[in-house]
């Protein structure tokens, strides 16, 4: 399904786009006069703290459809990024959680 899809009109005010996942908050702050410069860097802020696959899928998914407002080098970034946090984490989440749990003693 479309992440971006319109709901019908919410009491004829205004359309309600959905937003379940980061997706859909990208889409409600992208119109089309947003800056393809603008749009990337809203991206990658959004997608700065993921961390896993499911998150990588996503984001491959937003690129093939918005590839010509994101420029490849920058997807490169994003993707490099998620990584690396993946990476950080499978290293050190079991430390820093053991860590935490002797803090809270």
């Amino acid at each position: 399904p479309e992440k971006c899809s319109k709901k019908p009109p919410n009491d004829g005010k205004m359309d309600v786009l959905e937003t379940d996942s980061w997706i859909g908050l990208v889409c409600l702050s992208f119109s089309p006069v947003l800056q393809s410069s603008r749009l990337a860097g809203l991206v990658s802020r959004v997608c700065s703290g993921f961390s896993d696959d499911a998150r990588l899928e996503e984001l491959q998914v937003f690129y093939d459809k918005y590839s010509k407002w994101i420029p490849v080098k920058t997807f490169h970034k994003i993707e490099e990024s998620i990584r690396t946090n993946k990476a950080w984490l499978a290293k050190n989440e079991a430390a820093v959680c053991e860590w935490v749990m002797a803090q809270q003693n």
